[in-house]
């Protein structure tokens, strides 16, 4: 099979919806979950106090995010591709 540029289309509304999930290891996240996963906007908290916001994509902050350390070494910002 081939597509156009060879990518499948994109499907950005298949089964998303908002929600909660909860990691192994504790964290957190609230936000946008499509394929059962943290996909789209969402925040990410860590059993040590750390918060990520911002955008996901199979479970990993990706694209423009914050991070706020709970330590209180500062805040982080950065844009990923």
């Amino acid at each position: 099979m081939s597509y156009q540029n060879g990518y499948p289309p994109l499907q950005p509304f298949q089964d998303l919806r908002v929600g909660s999930l909860k990691f192994s290891d504790g964290s957190t996240y609230q936000g946008e979950i499509r394929n059962g996963g943290a996909n789209g906007q969402g925040v990410l908290r860590v059993p040590n106090g750390t918060v990520a916001k911002g955008n996901y994509r199979d479970n990993y902050l990706c694209g423009e995010g914050v991070m706020f350390y709970a330590d209180g070494g500062g805040n982080f910002s950065a844009t990923n591709v």
